[in-house]
């Protein structure tokens, strides 16, 4: 039993996700996961460096303000596709800068394919070896020489 759930734990933690609009009146709870498009590319200052031209931010939810959402970032996207990697710097986006607004959320289709191909490959395996190891009857055996 102990074996299932870490099996179950493990697919879920590196299970599918995807991102579902979420509407922009109606900002998730406090630590969700979420993606944020701005409507026009902003400069962010993260720790070591300043992130410039983002258009995609993502991170935690921390709080939504009248004005504002604040995010601890993890990820942002420049216009020219550039990556930037955030350490949960807090970031403040203003309410008007909201393109669009997305939560994480895992996909159980996705997932449940991935554990069917899992068990597959599993089968798979354990069948070849079962094949390889198995072969053949064994050489007579035991009597006395004479």
């Amino acid at each position: 039993m102990k074996k299932i759930l870490l099996v179950a734990a493990a697919l879920y933690l590196s299970g599918c996700f995807a991102y579902v609009p979420v509407p922009p009146n109606a900002p998730p709870p406090k630590g969700t996961a979420v993606r944020v498009r701005l409507a026009t590319p902003a400069d962010y200052r993260l720790a070591r460096y300043t992130a410039n031209d983002v258009v995609e931010v993502e991170g935690e939810v921390i709080r939504a303000e009248q004005d504002r959402l604040l995010l601890s970032a993890f990820g942002m996207r420049s216009a020219a596709d550039f990556e930037f990697v955030a350490e949960g710097e807090t970031v403040a986006i203003p309410n008007d800068q909201l393109a669009s607004f997305e939560r994480k959320k895992v996909s159980v289709f996705r997932s449940a394919l991935l554990v069917v191909a899992v068990a597959a490959l599993g089968s798979l395996v354990k069948l070849a070896l079962d094949t390889a190891g198995g072969g053949g009857e064994g050489g007579g055996g035991g009597g006395t020489a004479q």
